[in-house]
Formats: C-alpha cells, structure tokens, sequence
C-alpha cells in the first residue's frame, strides 16, 4: 500500500525520469552517415543546428542530369533523415572548401558562397547566397563572373559581409588570381581588392574592417606554397603579411578570438606541392603580426601522395578555449580529430573518430565543419568512406556526428581513459528496460568486421566519473549480459565497451 509521502515520491521518481529522459534527447549524440539515394557520392560540408534538428549543406553527385548539385539535407534532434532538396541549380558544378555557410548578422539566418559553371562556358559564376532560420533561400546574387573564378570564405557582423576567394579574368598577363571582398547585407559591394600575396581559403574581419586573409603563398610577392596570413585595411591595402615558421603548408581556418588573438588552422608540409608527410597545425598571432605560439599535431601518412592530413575548422568555446575539427591518414588507420585547446594553445584533449570499422589507408574520414550546439556540445558534418561497395551506394557518404560537450559520443568516455577510434556503433549495445528501477538486460551486437584487439570490458560510470560496474566480457562479438545497478542511487550512467585500446561501443542508462 503506497503512504501519502510513498505516493509523491514516486511521483519525484516518475517526473527525474522523465526530465532524465528529456534531457537525453535533447542531448542526444550520433554517428549517423547519409547516402546519395541516386548512387552518386554525397559530402556534408556545412551543418548548422535550427531548432527542429540540423540542416547539413553539402554537394552530391546525379541529384539531376547534371554531375554535381549543391544539396540541404535535413535531420532531426537524433540524427535521423527527414528530408533533402537541392539548395540551388547548379548547371553543372560548384567549389565549396570547409565550412562554406555561416550565421547572418546578428545570428540571423545564414549566409552562404557557392559556383556554378556551365557546361557550354568556360566563364565561372560566384553567387552570394542569403537563407533563412530553417535554411530556405531568401535570395542570391551574382558577385563575380570569370574564368576559374571561386567565392571560398565569407563571414557576416551585423553591417558586412566578407569574402575570399579567387578570381581569373582570362586576359593574357592578369597575375593577380586572389580577392578580398566586403559587401553590405544586401550583397551590395563596397570593397573588391585584387592581389598576388596569398591564396585565401579562409577571412576573418575586426570592428575596424581590417580583413585578414588565411590560406598559402603566391610567387613572387610570397614564397609558394609557404603558410600565408595577410592583414588589409579597410579599403584593401596590404598592412602585413606574415609567413608561418615552417616549410610549406596551408592554413585553412582563420578566427578573430575573444582576446583579440588570430587562430590559424591548417596543416604543414615539406615541399610547395604539400606532398606527404605532413602535419596537422596551428598557429596564433596578434592583430600587429607577432607570432605567439604555434603547435604540431599529429603526422599523416609519410609516403602516399594525395593522402589528406590537416585541421579544417574551429570555434571558440564560452569558456575561452577552443576547437578544433579535421582528418588525418596514416598507413594502418584513418581519423576524425576532434581537439580543444587552451587560448595558449596547450591541448586539453582529443578525440578520434571514424565510422566504418573497415578502415582503409586510402580513403578519408575528415570533417570539413565543427560547430556548438545548443545543449553544449557540438556537431560535425563531413564525409566517411568504407571498402563495402554497398550498391548502389557510392563509397563517400555524407556523415554527422554529434559529440557532448567533452568530446564524446557515449557521454563519461573522458572517463575511460582511451582517446582512440569510436566506431559508429552506438547502436551496438542496447539496454532494456531503460528506464529502470534497477536491472538491465544489455545486448551486445558487433559487426564482424571490428576486430577486437585483446579481450573486451564493461565499464559503467556515473555522472561524476565513479566508476561503479567494471565486467570481463570476453572476446564474443554477440552476448547478452544483465547489469544488476539496483545499489546505485538513481541518476544516469554511461556504460563503455572497450578492447585493449578502443571504446567500440556504448550507451546511456537511467536508473530511477
């Protein structure tokens, strides 16, 4: 017989369980990948979060007649597809480099660049693309038509737009293939600045207007191929240049921090081609030019030509650190990084990702954009590749991943005590009932092709790191287990599988 008192503490038990409940889907993490229905390849390249879910802007082979389209895919809260359309016509193809949409002034909406070039002209064409808060287009406007002519970087406040790219006339002897560019929030322009100094993939723009171009040298005005950072005044003078202190390489992030510091992103590499091996890199500066500090992360692949290593994107966290997103391959394996830094540039952490388990040295798993979410974490958008041939699926797939605010996909993975690869098998290890006022059944299902290094381990942490279940499981790929936590006061826990030197797998669990 439930007491008056009884009665209302299971009332208390029912409402935490369900804000519990609440909490985790909103919270929600995922490795999710999305293919070209048409069985063309499909990339994300930008993904921002509106309140329904997130839109992932990306570029996809055969949505048309055509060879590429601009694409919006939209997914819910748990990452799960909803719907796609193409984001423009594209007559046949566009230049997008990491994270090409951005948020409108003052937050609102979105602001974009995209390319289009005819199939029956040689003339390229650099729209400026205007959405709303859901990702519909607002409206378009031509900036520039050329040969090769490509919009690749563009950043709003609340009065400007500003953008990179690069710009060829076709006229015999014309030597300045890169532009600066501000426009006014109508796609008005105000300043358009040619130069020689640096191939911009990336800007960034102080209060003053003061434009600075991230990307790699041009010859004769910089030494090619060599880390370039240029700051322009307001009507597109150069003011300074600066060369990063190491071979060659490439930035391809640049971000005006809190402190009033540059971060560069990008990677570094030994000879102007950016031929293996390479490094991925970063360096800060000050607004006069000084270099403050500089990292090297982790080395590529230190043979195969063509294989990709570097950071791709960034942002600045409210707690003045920041993050950092890109890929990197080396000769056995191939990662996601996902790295956070003090503002002095001494890691914190990091994070490796990757969502096949048929991992190969020649394909890529790189995010070409990072972005904060709303329940504090992040998001990432990018593309993953596997070795199934999975007809009439192309072997490039779109994909999302949705991290808490630490890094992880099963949250309390700092926990654990192992950075290394996390599969996308999330739904790898499932608990029943959950909730639950103390037992659950746990089903563990893992594909054949993870190959489990040594003997696997249960471990099940509660929200403040206690370590409460730690269980032999052996070496099979499928078992059933019961967690018996009925000792445990209620809260949520996370629960990790993990080999010798990887978390394959997990979940959350609610004890009520």
């Amino acid at each position: 017989m439930f007491t008056k008192n009884s009665s209302a503490l299971l009332r208390l038990a029912t409402a935490v369980g369900l804000g519990m409940a609440a909490l985790v889907s909103r919270g929600q993490t995922f490795n999710v990948i999305h293919d070209n229905q048409l069985g063309g390849y499909a990339v994300g390249r930008s993904v921002v979060e509106v309140s329904d879910g997130f839109l992932v802007f990306g570029e996809q082979a055969q949505l048309d007649s055509n060879e590429q389209d601009l694409s919006l895919t939209r997914f819910d809260l748990q990452g799960q597809y909803v719907s796609e359309e193409r984001f423009v016509k594209p007559e046949d193809q566009f230049y997008w480099r990491p994270d090409p949409i951005t948020k409108g002034p003052n937050g609102s909406g979105f602001i974009g660049m995209a390319h289009l070039q005819p199939i029956d002209s040689p003339m390229d064409t650099v729209l400026l693309l205007r959405l709303d808060a859901e990702g519909d287009t607002l409206w378009t406007t031509t900036l520039l038509t050329g040969y090769t002519s490509r919009g690749y970087k563009v950043i709003a406040t609340a009065d400007h737009f500003f953008i990179a790219g690069a710009y060829n006339t076709g006229i015999l002897g014309d030597s300045l293939p890169a532009y600066a560019m501000r426009t006014d929030t109508s796609g008005g322009i105000q300043m358009f600045k040619r130069h020689r100094r640096v191939g911009a993939q990336a800007v960034a723009a102080d209060t003053l207007l003061n434009m600075y171009l991230a990307g790699n040298g041009f010859w004769p005005n910089s030494i090619t191929g060599k880390l370039c950072l240029m700051k322009m005044d307001s009507s597109g003078n150069e003011i300074w240049h600066r060369e990063a202190p190491v071979p060659y390489g490439i930035w391809y992030g640049v971000q005006l921090l809190a402190n009033g510091h540059l971060l560069c992103a990008g990677r570094r590499s030994f000879n102007p081609q950016g031929d293996p091996p390479m490094h991925m890199y970063l360096a800060s500066y000050d607004t006069a030019g000084t270099l403050l500090w500089q990292y090297q992360g982790p080395m590529g692949q230190p043979t195969a030509i063509g294989a990709y290593t570097g950071y791709n994107d960034m942002y600045q966290d409210t707690d003045t650190t920041f993050i950092v997103c890109g890929g990197i391959q080396q000769q056995n394996w191939k990662r996601a990084l996902v790295h956070r830094f003090t503002v002095d540039g001494d890691s914190l952490w990091r994070r490796e990702y990757a969502h096949f388990a048929n991992l190969s040295p020649f394909n890529l798993e790189v995010p070409w954009d990072i972005e904060p979410t709303s329940d504090g974490g992040m998001v990432l958008t990018g593309e993953t590749w596997d070795d199934s041939n999975n007809s009439p699926h192309f072997s490039q797939h779109m994909w999302l991943l949705k991290l808490d605010s630490v890094g992880c996909l099963v949250p309390g993975c700092q926990y654990v005590g192992l950075n290394d690869i996390a599969f996308g098998l999330q739904d790898a290890l499932t608990a029943y009932p959950n909730p639950s006022a103390g037992r659950f059944s746990l089903a563990l299902s893992l594909p054949e092709a993870v190959h489990v290094n040594g003997e696997m381990q249960l471990q099940v942490f509660d929200a403040h790191g206690r370590l409460v279940v730690r269980k032999d499981l052996g070496t099979a790929l499928e078992q059933s287990l019961v967690l018996d936590m009925s000792q445990e006061p209620a809260g949520l826990y996370s629960a990790h599988v993990c080999d010798a030197g990887r978390i394959l797998t997990g979940t959350r669990v609610i004890l009520e």
